[in-house]
C-alpha cells in the first residue's frame, strides 16, 4: 500500500469491527514475536470498563502531557477519522506513519491462513507504533470485554476498570456477573487495578479475581465537589501529591468519580517515579476534553449537545444530566442506534424529557429500523444531514437539541456542525 486511501480500503475489507471481529489473542502472539514484541517495550494503563473508558484515557492522558511526560493513547471507536485512534502527546497518528506501520503487519501476515481482524490490525499498529516512538507511558483503552480482547496482550503497570453494565451482551455474557468476568479479564498477577464503584454482581467477581492473584485493589480518590458553570463541577481534595482543587474540564457529575480515578491513578504512577505534581493533575483534569460526550455546540444561537450513549447505562447518565442542568429548557432528541443495541429501553428512558423526537435511519446495515419505534411525538429522518437540518427547524431559540444512541452517528453529526461553522466564519 502506497497511500493512505488504500490503507483504508485494505482495513475495511476485513469486516465490520464488530460483526466480524475475533476473540482471543492467541494467533496475535506470534505476529508480535515477529514483530520485536512491542507489547514488551511500553509501560502501560490499561482500562476496561463499559462505561466511561474513553473519558478516563482522555483525563490521565490531559494529567500526563500536563507534567510534560511523553503519552501515547490507543482507544475506539473514531468519530471522524481513524487517525484519532492512536495518539502520541495529543496528535494522531500521521497517515505516512499510519500506513508504514500497517504495511509493516501486512508483510509480517503474509502466507498466513488467516488474517487478523480490523481491530487486531489496528491494535497491532497501534504497539508497533508506539514502541518505536518510546513514550513514557502507554493508555490502552480495550474495544470490548478484556479477557479475549486484543489489547490484552501487555502486563500492564496499571490496570484500570470503570462502570460495568449491560452492553455487547451476545459476546459478553447476560448477566453482570458474566460480564464483569470478561472485564476482570485484565486484571493480572500482582499488578494493581483501580476499580470504580460497582454493582455487587461485577465488585464479587472483581474482588474474587483480585485475591487470587494477589492484585491489589486501588479505589478512587475522596473528593469533595459542587456544580460550578456550563454542566461541570469544581473538586477539592487532598492527596498524596498535595491539594487538589480545579474544575472538570468534562461535563456531567459522572466524572467526578472519573476525576477522582485519575488522580488515584497519577500519584501511583508519581510513586513509580513519573514526574507528576499536583499542579499537573489540576491542570490536566480543567484542559480534559473528549469530543462527542456531552460536547456543547451553537448554530445560528441554537445550542446542540452531543454525547455518545449508546446503552442503558450510558442513556441514564445523560438523563440525568439534562434534569441537572436543563430540567426546564424545551428540547428536541436526535437519535440513531445500531439494531443490537437495546434501543426501546433506551427510548423509554428518554422519551418524557423531549418535546419532538427524530428518529434517524442510517446507511449501515447495523442501524436500526426507526418504523419500529414511532410514536405520536417522533418523526424519521433519512441520515444525519437531514436529521439536523429538521432539529435546526423544530428548534425555537431557546429549545436544546440533544444528539445520541451510536458514536457513529454522533461522529457523522459532528463532522456536520464543525462544517456548518467553518462555512460562517
Amino acid at each position: 500500500m502506497d497511500d493512505f486511501d488504500s490503507a483504508i480500503d485494505y482495513l475495511y475489507s476485513l469486516g465490520n469491527e464488530i460483526a466480524a471481529m475475533k476473540l482471543g489473542t492467541e494467533s496475535l502472539l506470534p505476529i508480535l514475536e515477529s514483530l520485536g514484541q512491542p507489547e514488551r517495550q511500553l509501560r502501560v494503563v490499561h482500562v476496561a470498563g463499559t462505561n466511561g473508558k474513553g473519558s478516563f484515557c482522555a483525563m490521565l492522558s490531559c494529567v500526563l502531557r500536563a507534567c510534560n511526560i511523553q503519552t501515547g493513547v490507543y482507544t475506539s471507536p473514531h468519530l471522524s477519522n481513524i487517525t484519532e485512534r492512536i495518539v502520541l502527546n495529543g496528535e494522531p497518528i500521521s497517515k505516512v506513519e499510519f500506513v508504514y506501520h500497517l504495511n509493516r503487519i501486512r508483510k509480517t501476515i503474509e502466507g498466513q491462513p488467516t488474517r487478523p481482524s480490523f481491530f487486531e490490525h489496528l491494535t497491532l499498529l497501534a504497539l508497533d507504533f508506539f514502541a518505536k516512538k518510546h513514550p513514557e507511558l502507554t493508555i490502552l483503552e480495550v474495544g470490548m470485554g478484556g479477557r479475549l480482547d486484543a489489547t490484552n496482550v501487555v502486563t500492564p503497570l496499571l490496570s484500570v476498570i470503570t462502570s460495568i453494565d449491560f452492553d455487547h451482551c451476545q459476546y459478553l455474557g447476560n448477566s453482570l456477573a458474566e460480564i464483569a468476568t470478561e472485564k476482570a479479564g485484565i486484571i493480572k498477577q500482582g499488578r494493581p487495578v483501580l476499580v470504580y464503584q460497582q454493582h455487587s454482581e461485577a465488585e464479587k467477581v472483581i474482588s474474587a479475581k483480585t485475591a487470587r492473584l494477589g492484585a491489589p485493589i486501588l479505589r478512587p480518590l475522596q473528593i469533595d465537589a459542587e456544580a460550578h458553570s456550563d454542566g461541570r463541577y469544581r473538586i477539592s481534595a487532598v492527596g498524596n501529591l498535595g491539594r487538589y482543587d480545579t474544575v472538570i474540564g468534562l461535563r456531567g457529575i459522572h466524572q467526578i468519580e472519573c476525576a477522582a480515578a485519575v488522580i488515584r491513578a497519577a500519584e501511583y504512577l508519581a510513586d513509580l517515579g513519573l514526574p507528576i505534581t499536583a499542579e499537573g493533575v489540576c491542570k490536566g483534569i480543567k484542559q480534559a476534553n473528549w469530543p462527542g460526550r456531552l460536547e456543547s455546540f451553537r448554530i445560528d444561537s441554537r445550542q446542540i449537545l452531543l454525547d455518545g450513549a449508546h446503552n442503558p447505562a450510558g442513556i441514564m447518565t445523560l438523563r440525568r444530566f439534562l434534569d441537572d442542568w436543563y430540567a426546564d429548557r424545551k428540547k428536541i432528541l436526535l437519535f440513531a442506534a445500531m439494531r443490537d443495541k437495546a434501543v426501546e429501553e433506551m427510548l423509554s428512558l428518554l422519551d418524557n424529557r423531549f418535546e419532538s423526537i427524530i428518529l434517524v435511519r442510517r446507511n449501515d446495515p447495523r442501524s436500526f429500523n426507526p418504523e419500529a419505534y414511532l410514536s405520536n411525538r417522533s418523526l424519521i429522518a433519512e441520515g444525519a444531514k437531514d436529521a439536523l437540518s429538521a432539529a435546526l427547524q423544530l428548534a425555537q431559540t431557546s429549545a436544546l437539541i440533544v444528539c445520541c444512541g451510536s458514536l457513529h452517528f454522533i461522529g457523522e453529526l459532528r463532522e456536520l456542525i464543525m462544517e456548518r461553522q467553518r462555512c460562517m466564519t
